[in-house]
């Protein structure tokens, strides 16, 4: 999967940024470009930003898309931001 390009290791725990969309219309994932013409990982999500709905279904897309269970994914920065920094706890990434 084309995800696997932007999880870099942080202390050897691979880590990888997202943009957040609460409220889509659908949920998924895909890889667009930043305002600078990078490329950045945004997940959409139908769920709102209420009580960590949203965050968990952040992580079960993901996890789907990286064939990882939901519980080998946390979210180390920005639970309250639409910017956010997943590390994989798995140690094996496909």
């Amino acid at each position: 999967m084309l995800l696997n390009l932007f999880i870099t290791l942080d202390d050897l725990k691979p880590t990888f940024a997202v943009r957040v969309t609460p409220k889509a219309s659908k949920n998924m994932a895909k890889i667009a470009q930043n305002a600078d013409g990078k490329p950045l990982i945004k997940v959409y999500v139908t769920a709102a930003a209420d009580k960590g709905k949203a965050n968990s279904m952040v992580l079960k897309i993901l996890a789907k898309e990286l064939n990882l269970p939901k519980t080998a994914l946390v979210i180390v920065k920005g639970e309250t931001s639409r910017d956010k920094v997943i590390q994989i706890l798995e140690k094996k990434i496909p």
